[in-house]
C-alpha cells in the first residue's frame, strides 16, 4: 500500500485533535479508508500482489479518498529464470 502525502495530511487532519489526540484515528480508518479499499479488492479492481495507492479526489472533493493499483514499472518486475 502506498499513501500519498495529500492523503496522509487528510487522513491525520482528521483522526487527530488537541484534546482527544490519535483517539479517532481508528474511526477515521473505519470510515474513510476501509470501505473504499475493501471495495477495490472485492471487485477485482487491485490484483493479488497489487499496490494500493491511496490519495485525495484531485478532480471532486478534496476531503474524499481514492484508491487505484499503482503498475509496476519493468524495473520493479522480477527477473525471468529462463
Amino acid at each position: 500500500m502506498c499513501l500519498i502525502d495529500t492523503a496522509r495530511v487528510l487522513l491525520v487532519s482528521k483522526g487527530f485533535s488537541e484534546d482527544y489526540r490519535g483517539r479517532e484515528v481508528d474511526r477515521v480508518l473505519n470510515n474513510m479508508l476501509k470501505p473504499i479499499l475493501m471495495r477495490r479488492i472485492l471487485f477485482g479492481k487491485i490484483k493479488k500482489g497489487g499496490i494500493a495507492v491511496i490519495d485525495t479526489d484531485i478532480y471532486g472533493d478534496s476531503d474524499t479518498l481514492v484508491v487505484s493499483e499503482a503498475i509496476p514499472s519493468i524495473q520493479d518486475s522480477p527477473k525471468d529464470n529462463a
